[in-house]
């Protein structure tokens, strides 16, 4: 599925993506392998603990991106 929206220069897309082992590695190569400019991503607000044991995929996401990650709570 893929949506676009195009204003003001921007030209925003959203895709359902099955094609990695994690959704953190799927959402990286995704934006490598299109040339995205800009990943954003929303968080849920763990604690910080509960991100230590249970993981973050925004937290991964924006530790592992080659892109500027956007991160909206």
């Amino acid at each position: 599925m893929r949506l676009n929206y195009r204003k003001e220069g921007f030209n925003l897309r959203k895709e359902i993506v099955e094609e990695s082992d994690t959704v953190e590695k799927a959402i990286t190569d995704y934006a490598k392998k299109n040339n995205i400019d800009v990943i954003l991503i929303g968080t849920t607000g763990m604690s910080p603990a509960e991100e230590v044991f249970l993981g973050s995929v925004a937290n991964n996401v924006i530790h592992h991106a080659h892109r500027p990650v956007f991160a909206i709570r």
